[in-house]
């Protein structure tokens, strides 16, 4: 997360310098764009957010906003003085991915970047867990999109004929597989 670069497009160029002050003390790279035409001529540079000013001398934010989502999933925080709901609501509903209020706390909206950052660039977590040494699970999660996937093996159960009661193995593979689409989502794949 620290490194990312953030795109901020303010017109109001002490809103800007303080929103670049405190990002660059968390460690984010930060271009500054005045203008919406210099925003989108810089949205090629690639940038992981967007922080979005929606009253612009030269085009409005949500212009700039539909034509991100046109081709992109990049998040954006739209910063602004509009702040009547059904302004926060047109906003979020162009794509937005936060709507921030001037005036704002810059710490506030730090958290903010890092909290869409984290979902954005989720990284994958692995689990794998054996349930009665009998069944293995093996997941992936996925937080940038809120997925699961497993696998689920059966190892060193003894044969079905050990069992005094066939049901006991049924139960240990449905307890098994109800553990495992509990704790890892829906998505599974019974190996």
């Amino acid at each position: 997360m620290k490194g990312s670069r953030i795109l901020v497009v303010e017109d109001e160029s002490k809103i800007a310098e303080i929103v670049k002050a405190y990002l660059e003390k968390d460690s984010f790279e930060v271009t500054v764009a005045h203008t919406g035409g210099k925003a989108v001529s810089l949205l090629k540079e690639g940038f992981d957010l967007i922080i979005l000013d929606l009253m612009l001398p030269d085009m409005d934010g949500e212009d700039i906003c539909e034509t991100i989502r046109k081709d992109s999933d990049l998040p954006i925080i739209m910063l602004t003085a509009k702040s009547d709901e059904d302004d926060r609501i047109a906003g979020l509903g162009l794509g937005a991915d936060d709507y921030v209020v001037k005036p704002f706390s810059p710490r506030e909206l730090v958290a903010r970047v890092k909290a869409l950052l984290r979902r954005a660039k989720g990284t994958k977590e692995i689990k794998s867990f054996n349930i009665l040494n009998s069944v293995e699970v093996n997941s992936i999660f996925c937080p940038s999109t809120a997925t699961s996937c497993f696998s689920m093996s059966i190892i060193n159960i003894p044969p079905i004929s050990n069992f005094p009661d066939s049901s006991i193995f049924c139960r240990l593979l449905n307890t098994a597989f109800t553990l495992a689409t509990n704790s890892l989502g829906e998505k599974g794949l019974v190996t």
